[in-house]
């Protein structure tokens, strides 16, 4: 009978560093996986990053806050402001779509379980290529298809619908963030619920447009299926073969 023997080999695992332990007595082995969390520092820099660009995007908007929460839920606004052009400075714009790709970036790879190397930057990265790529495309639909006052005002809804998620996820996210692993998991998934309630909203929105322009049911179906169902099963087979 031999000795019994623990070896632990060390791999790259989810939140940080993990561990395989096999135990073996009689040459039997019993895998075990020991999951780390994210380091500390990598943590803390997830927290104060999200902060430090939420307080930028209140400093921005701290004035405009009204009439951003009227283009949301109020679809004659919108449209209003889409022809008449955006009362709400393009900067203050701007650093909420940076703070939405950071949140979303957080949220997947802590979701996910990303390995560090690959944690916020590629997520950051593939979600920017996305955004861009979705606009770029519908640009080039309603150029060809003679439809560009439909293709901007979609644009023009999913842009405010697609940065108010950083606002709506924001405090569930930096409590997952904050909390230990055990009530982190109860957090990401009301940041998730947030995240899917905003995006489910913004499909109704789209859906309005549509329908005041008297667009057909079919292009409603080609347009769900090209720009807003096909890009996240793209996304989960990266994020498979990274992960």
């Amino acid at each position: 009978m031999h000795d019994s023997a623990t070896y632990i080999v060390d791999s790259v695992h989810v939140f940080g560093t993990a561990s395989t332990v096999f135990n073996t007595t009689d040459e039997v082995f019993c895998p075990q996986y020991i999951i780390t969390e994210p380091s500390q520092y990598i943590k803390n820099g997830m927290a104060l990053a999200m902060v430090v660009l939420m307080m930028i995007v209140l400093l921005f908007l701290k004035n405009h806050g009204y009439n951003l929460y009227r283009i949301i839920v109020n679809y004659r606004f919108a449209k209003k402001q889409y022809e008449e052009t955006s009362s709400i400075p393009a900067t203050g714009m701007l650093f909420m779509k940076i703070f939405t790709l950071l949140i979303v970036s957080i949220y997947f790879s802590l979701l996910l379980d990303l390995p560090e190397k690959y944690m916020i930057t590629v997520p950051f990265a593939i979600f920017t290529a996305v955004f861009f790529a979705q606009n770029i495309f519908m640009r080039l639909t309603g150029f060809l298809c003679k439809t560009e006052e439909i293709s901007g005002e979609i644009i023009f809804n999913r842009k405010y619908f697609f940065n108010i998620i950083g606002i709506t996820v924001f405090p569930a996210l930096l409590l997952s963030i904050l909390y230990d692993s055990q009530q982190n998991r109860l957090f990401l998934s009301i940041s998730g619920i947030l995240l899917a309630i905003t995006l489910a909203t913004m499909q109704i929105r789209l859906m309005s447009v549509f329908t005041e322009a008297k667009v057909s049911y079919f292009f409603r179906f080609l347009y769900l299926c090209a720009l807003e169902i096909s890009p996240y099963f793209l996304l989960l087979i990266i994020f498979e073969y990274i992960g």
